[in-house]
């Protein structure tokens, strides 16, 4: 039995594993030099799909040239494409 719950042992790992293929992509692979990486792990609060399509609203309000950024959000939750439908922003694309 795998638990996948926010706090879960399981979870933990997949933070620190997913934090290490992140880390090791942005300084060894020249087409991620570009890309900037943004994970949300169980420790910050809040559910997931507000806090990612949060994060892009505020960066599209803080900037317009943020406005032009594309974002890719892999889930396949109908929160997620419900709220990517209705962030009103160009180039956001849900992955499911």
């Amino acid at each position: 039995l795998i638990l996948h719950s926010a706090g879960t042992h399981f979870m933990v790992k997949l933070k620190n594993a997913l934090a290490y293929w992140v880390c090791s992509r942005v300084q060894n692979d020249r087409k991620f030099s570009r890309v900037e990486f943004r994970f949300f792990a169980g420790d910050t609060p809040g559910e997931g799909e507000v806090k990612i399509l949060g994060d892009i609203q505020e960066r599209a309000a803080r900037s317009p040239a943020a406005q032009l950024e594309s974002h890719l959000i892999v889930g396949s939750d109908a929160d997620l494409v419900l709220g990517g439908l209705a962030a009103m922003l160009r180039n956001v694309y849900v992955l499911s």
